[in-house]
């Protein structure tokens, strides 16, 4: 059984523009509402690849409302908290996008307490992956604490996030975290060179203080994965870029997915590439169909 978590849900919505440009009043060809969130995407590609999971996070007022029933038959069981769901606005065009995220939803203990008993459903060999921001309420440590309010329960946890949220969390020896290039980047605060030796060298550096596993995703230049038994490379296939806006999601899915079925570490990085491309090239979540596709020219 895979959990997801996503404790800053937004309500995506997209405005499709001729063109993108500042000080401009524009009229939107076509708009569309999406469930969004990292956890919630994830479980979105798991549910097209037939992987059974359940997604956990906040939801709150009338969006949270309007949010759960854009998540159509996807299994979800959210903590109600006080506040509306975010609304995050993305302005897009055939060459370039924009997008403004609002803040988030005024969670407090009491909610936080009511997540881990749900999470607290876990048991031995579960994946939970810990997905994306949180309000500004929470504390960047959350992660950390549901990570270690469930360490004797054989649960292994992804962790998909960036700044303190991830740092905090590594003590508590995350099976897998995903950071993109320029993330690393911002971990660290500095300029990584943007090459195999580079990412590595740094990847490296997340193992020492507690990883087990990196994933660097690196966009159209494919990905990496870094292990304590060693380093996996994997270009990305070429085609036309939609949006990016789930790609990163959807590698983690892709790779969570195979390693639920106990497939090896060099799997999961193939179909992470797959689920990540598919995505991309394709409005909104890829099928399965269109996973497979990729997949196959890999």
């Amino acid at each position: 059984m895979i959990y997801t978590v996503t404790l800053n849900p937004a309500l995506d919505y997209y405005l499709y523009v001729d063109k993108v440009e500042m000080d401009t009043v524009a009229r939107a060809q076509k708009v569309a509402m999406h469930a969004g969130g990292k956890g919630v995407n994830v479980s979105k590609v798991l549910s097209v690849m037939g992987i059974d999971n359940l997604a956990l996070g906040f939801l709150g007022g009338l969006i949270g409302q309007g949010y759960q029933k854009l998540m159509g038959d996807l299994r979800a069981d959210f903590v109600s908290v006080e506040g509306d769901t975010r609304i995050n606005v993305k302005i897009m065009d055939e060459r370039s996008e924009l997008g403004v995220n609002a803040d988030g939803l005024n969670a407090g203990e009491k909610d936080i307490q009511a997540l881990l008993s749900k999470v607290q459903k876990a048991v031995s060999g579960d994946l939970v992956c810990l997905c994306g921001s949180v309000p500004s309420s929470v504390d960047k440590g959350v992660y950390g604490r549901v990570m270690e309010t469930m360490k004797s329960k054989g649960v292994r946890f992804v962790v998909d996030a960036t700044g303190d949220l991830l740092i905090k969390s590594l003590p508590h020896k995350p099976f897998l975290i995903k950071p993109n290039f320029e993330e690393l980047c911002e971990i660290f605060g500095a300029k990584i060179p943007d090459t195999e030796q580079g990412i590595v060298e740094y990847a490296r550096k997340l193992l020492q203080m507690g990883a087990q596993n990196v994933l660097v995703s690196r966009g159209g230049d494919g990905a990496i994965l870094v292990t304590q038994e060693g380093v996996y490379t994997r270009g990305a296939i070429k085609g036309k870029v939609v949006s990016t806006v789930g790609a990163g999601d959807s590698m983690v899915a892709g790779f969570v997915a195979s390693v639920a079925r106990g497939k090896d570490l060099q799997e999961a990085l193939k179909q992470a590439i797959a689920c990540g491309s598919a995505t991309a090239f394709c409005e909104g979540i890829a099928t399965k169909a269109e996973i497979d596709k990729i997949y196959g020219q890999l």
